[in-house]
């Protein structure tokens, strides 16, 4: 349901510190996808009801794609992203999955690591302004 994905944008958003104009194009950018790709699972992970966390899982050629890891800000360093990204790779196997793959921010990145994930390349990004 839509309401669903609205909880998904605004809980990324305040675990990434995205806010006004950007936190809308977020919402946007997923909109269509998140209702019309079969490969693609935008999950919620909630704590007595309320959404904490969220993943997004994409599977394609035996590959697990984890992404959009994110945990609200009064929620973490509770060990919630580590059981989303679980719960997602989980979810790849399901799927088919043999290998999992994702991108880490500085802050999940030796969460990932105590996982058993391994960098295989590094690359930068920024923003456009």
């Amino acid at each position: 349901p839509a309401s669903q994905y609205a909880e998904w944008a605004d809980t990324i958003c305040d675990g990434f510190g995205i806010s006004g104009e950007s936190a809308t194009g977020v919402a946007a950018a997923h909109e269509w996808p998140c209702r019309h790709e079969r490969d693609r699972i935008y999950m919620l992970l909630r704590r007595e009801g309320t959404v904490v966390a969220t993943a997004l899982l994409h599977t394609a050629c035996g590959v697990a794609g984890i992404y959009g890891i994110a945990v609200r800000r009064a929620y973490q360093r509770q060990g919630l992203g580590r059981l989303a990204t679980l719960v997602t790779a989980h979810a790849g196997a399901e799927r088919g999955a043999t290998m999992a793959m994702l991108q880490a921010t500085k802050e999940g990145f030796p969460v990932y690591e105590r996982l058993g994930f391994r960098t295989i390349c590094a690359f930068r990004s920024w923003q456009i302004v």
